[in-house]
């Protein structure tokens, strides 16, 4: 069960699951929260109230994350998440927010998403966003046609850095499929 109550701290988003009760907090600069929706994982979903807004949050891994700053994308500037309200297993968040200044509802998908990046060695490193309990194949290409192995990985609710020892140089493409 989530929801809010009025405790030493403030308003606060909770999570009570069995007899523990777990004050989730607020975002950094948060006056007050709310929690407004859970899945079967544990994950929690809400708003964080502050100066001179609201912000959406999910609660994932123990740790309140904006989820504005978790978007990525050339349409994720165009948005300001205001208020989560509802997450499914599949982990897909829905809630409202500011689209182009526009209030609008939206559907949020998490999508394990590649962001290569020269290393100060001079490899490869790639970024992508992973789900908890999740395993991810990474995998590497030099035509897009045969595909070959880097690693496996098992998601944390965090970005995952990977790094490939090829030399950049290298003509490589980078494939990341959750298992």
């Amino acid at each position: 069960m989530v929801g809010n109550y009025s405790g030493p701290g403030g308003n606060h988003a909770f999570l009570f699951a069995g007899t523990n009760l777990t004050d989730l907090g607020t975002l950094p600069g948060g006056l007050s929260s709310s929690a407004y929706g859970i899945n079967n994982a544990g994950q929690v979903v809400g708003v964080s109230f502050s100066q001179p807004g609201s912000k959406a949050f999910v609660y994932l891994a123990s740790e309140m994350w904006n989820l504005n700053a978790l978007m990525i994308g050339p349409e994720a500037s165009e948005w300001t998440l205001q208020e989560a309200r509802g997450i499914n297993d599949s982990g897909q968040i829905t809630g409202n927010g500011l689209h182009n200044g526009k209030t609008r509802g939206f559907l949020l998908t998490p999508v394990p998403v590649i962001r290569p990046q020269l290393s100060p060695a001079g490899n490869f490193e790639l970024s992508f966003w992973a789900m908890t309990n999740r395993n991810y194949l990474i995998q590497w290409s030099p035509d897009l046609f045969m595909w070959n192995e880097l690693t496996n990985v098992i998601g944390k609710a965090a970005f995952l850095t990977v790094s490939d020892t090829v030399i950049a140089a290298t003509n490589r493409y980078y494939r990341v499929i959750q298992q």
